[in-house]
């Protein structure tokens, strides 16, 4: 649980919306459910349910509503981690607790938060419901906020009206993989990211038990990587619940037309102190954005499966 719940949160933390302003004003809103999620929101006009991850979002507004669904028993994982210290080592600043008409339990957080497109405004959500944790993240330019094309209290009542569906939307698959080896299908995270592990499940059986995962997903928005080693190098070292990253090998590749940077290396888990073995293919199609391939395994079996990783990420196609 602890490392799905950390893995959610520093992805939606690390989503900035960035698309276009236009000209838009507050309508009625309409209730509408995250891809590949029960999440359900009641939004104003103009949002739609975003092709890259679970959640929706607004060309015309310049905001976004990001949704991470996680089993009940991730909750006071996740809401303890809603503190202003720990947002500010992620880059959310000024973060403060509110509240929201909504019944308990949760934890509203308001924030900011600076991107390649300027500044934003972050308010996010931490609720459980019907046997599943949800951590929902509004993204809104504050440019927007400032020319009135939505405003505070409407994305807070956004927020407030979320609750969980009896089934999860239909997902969509935005990758294949043509060979997983001895690695299984182990769940989604952000309704695109997919993990795969050995025996099919993305917790360990036994708690902080150190074992192999391969991570594989989009880029949360289409910006265009104009540093792909630097860039790279960053993502690595933002791996959650690692530190000391070492890359020892790196190389470029093309994989399914796309030019790759490939890096391996090594890193210490937080929790046990171990030695981990780190993969990482960063995937960067022609329109912008980028696809990621992430593995972690203990060092003693890197020699076996570092070559089934790179088998995986050779067998890698976007979805078009």
């Amino acid at each position: 649980m602890r490392w799905i719940a950390r893995t959610a949160a520093l992805l939606t933390v690390m989503m900035i919306a960035i698309w276009p302003l236009g000209s838009a004003r507050e309508a009625q809103a309409r209730l509408q459910q995250a891809p590949s999620s029960r999440v359900v929101l009641d939004l104003p006009e103009g949002f739609s349910p975003s092709p890259l991850f679970s959640g929706f979002v607004s060309e015309a507004i310049g905001a976004s509503f990001v949704v991470v669904e996680m089993p009940a028993a991730a909750y006071d994982q996740v809401a303890r981690g809603m503190t202003a210290e720990a947002l500010e080592a992620k880059g959310v600043r000024n973060a403060r607790a509110s509240t929201l008409a909504r019944a308990e339990p949760y934890v509203f957080i308001e924030a900011e938060q600076s991107g390649p497109a300027g500044e934003f405004a972050k308010l996010m959500l931490v609720f459980r419901e019907a046997g599943v944790t949800a951590l929902v993240t509004a993204n809104v330019r504050k440019t927007a906020l400032a020319e009135g094309l939505v405003s505070a209290d409407v994305v807070r009542r956004a927020l407030a009206s979320a609750s969980i569906a009896a089934e999860p939307a239909p997902a969509r698959e935005v990758f294949t993989l043509g060979y997983l080896g001895p690695f299984k299908a182990a769940g989604a995270i952000l309704g695109t990211t997919r993990a795969f592990t050995l025996d099919g499940r993305i917790e360990p059986q036994a708690k902080g038990q150190a074992r192999p995962i391969l991570i594989v997903a989009p880029s949360l928005d289409r910006r265009l990587v104009t540093e792909p080693d630097s860039y790279a190098e960053r993502l690595l070292e933002g791996l959650p619940g690692l530190s000391q990253p070492k890359i020892e090998d790196r190389r470029r590749l093309e994989i399914a037309g796309m030019d790759s940077v490939e890096m391996v290396g090594t890193a210490t888990d937080k929790d046990g102190g171990a030695q981990i073995a780190v993969y990482q293919v960063l995937l960067l199609p022609r329109g912008g954005g980028y696809y990621r391939i992430v593995g972690q395994m203990p060092t003693e079996e890197r020699d076996r499966l570092l070559p089934e990783m790179r088998r995986i990420a050779a067998g890698f196609k976007p979805v078009e």
